[in-house]
């Protein structure tokens, strides 16, 4: 007594052997898929950190500087030490206005204009990134007020800023001195 035909199983292996091969590729290509989405995350979040860490640099750097009164002179080249290392920046870029944010501190004064510098911009040793903005001013209650506000990229080559990138990421880093 035989128990199966052999004319009707032929075939079973191959499609059992592709059935299998569909499912473990299946699963390959979701891992390949998650693993590609947490290398992105993981890199954005690496350079999100080197651009806050440049930010950082960059206002220590300026606060240095204006208290120095290496910034009150606005002609390029500007030259600074950040972390002990001569930084240049010969780009000297346009009066961009008040900085956004400044109305929830403060009543800004009609009478005492604010002076903003404009933006210098640094290629950082490190091959990071910085462009620093220095507002100076009174507030309604004619207290002296000076805002340093430093942006840091994650992109650099050492001693230029790129204009345009696609992987730039921009951090902010903004201190507020208010005098008396």
């Amino acid at each position: 007594m035989q128990f199966f035909d052999q004319k009707r199983n032929k075939g079973y292996t191959l499609l059992f052997a592709v059935i299998v091969s569909a499912v473990v590729l299946s699963v390959a290509a979701f891992i390949v898929s998650v693993s590609r989405k947490q290398f992105i995350l993981a890199s954005t979040a690496r350079d999100s950190m080197v651009a806050i860490y440049a930010a950082d640099s960059g206002i220590q750097c300026a606060a240095e500087a204006y208290w120095e009164g290496l910034l009150a002179t606005s002609s390029p080249p500007v030259r600074l030490t950040c972390n002990g290392a001569d930084v240049v920046s010969n780009y000297l870029g346009e009066n961009v206005g008040v900085l956004t944010g400044l109305e929830n501190l403060i009543q800004i004064s009609s009478i005492y204009p604010f002076y903003q510098t404009p933006a210098l911009k640094f290629a950082l040793p490190n091959k990071t990134c910085v462009a620093i903005t220095v507002t100076d001013g009174y507030a309604n209650n004619f207290t002296h007020l000076t805002v340093i506000e430093s942006r840091g990229y994650n992109i650099g080559d050492g001693t230029t800023c790129p204009e345009i990138n696609p992987r730039s990421i921009e951090r902010s880093v903004r201190l507020v001195y208010r005098g008396g």
